[in-house]
């Protein structure tokens, strides 16, 4: 399939299947994160796979009426398989058991699947850092979990996603090592 016509037709698959959702740090369609890790994985090159997986990313998670048979049959199986790898269990499970098998998936995912959770990663804290100028510290009691809780996920999830890639000159896991650390370091209560 053609570059743009299927880059096009997975904006539009992404952005009716996130249809009515919002963000919970900030209000604003949740349509817009899937853009911005499209963005990042796009401006650090990576091939159009790994760019329509970072829009399709969230689609299994967050969307009832999304199947995998739904992204093969539109994207394929290479697609579908990032997109897998980067869906979190089911929500009926304790967050935090929810988010260890999370990362535990990650740590042995393909590079490509982790490229995208880098990414995924990235807007979030860079979304949160600002919200946080913006609103201050009651932005912590929109999330599912306690402050020290999203800290140590954000931190966890960072040495699953650069596990076996830790000394690799990959500048996508160098700039997470280091906007987690920056991220860290700034909301440190201690």
């Amino acid at each position: 399939m053609n570059y743009n016509i299927r880059t096009f037709k997975a904006i539009d698959f992404a952005t009716k299947a996130h249809d009515g959702q919002i963000r919970k740090s900030n209000g604003l369609p949740k349509i817009i994160h899937p853009f911005g890790v499209a963005m990042i994985l796009q401006s650090y090159g990576y091939d159009n796979d790994v760019v329509v997986a970072g829009l399709l990313h969230d689609v299994l998670e967050d969307c009832k009426n999304i199947t995998v048979n739904d992204i093969i049959s539109n994207f394929g199986v290479r697609i579908a398989s990032y997109v897998l790898d980067l869906t979190e269990p089911p929500k009926n499970i304790e967050w935090k058991k929810r988010k260890q098998e999370h990362m535990q998936n990650i740590k042995y995912a393909s590079i490509n699947s982790k490229v995208i959770c880098a990414a995924d990663k990235i807007h979030n804290l860079l979304t949160l850092q600002k919200e946080i100028k913006t609103q201050g510290k009651i932005i912590w009691t929109k999330f599912n979990a306690p402050k020290k809780d999203i800290l140590w996920y954000y931190s966890s999830m960072c040495n699953s996603i650069i596990y076996d890639y830790e000394n690799a000159n990959i500048p996508i896991f160098n700039d997470l090592r280091n906007i987690v650390n920056t991220f860290l370091l700034e909301n440190d209560d201690k």
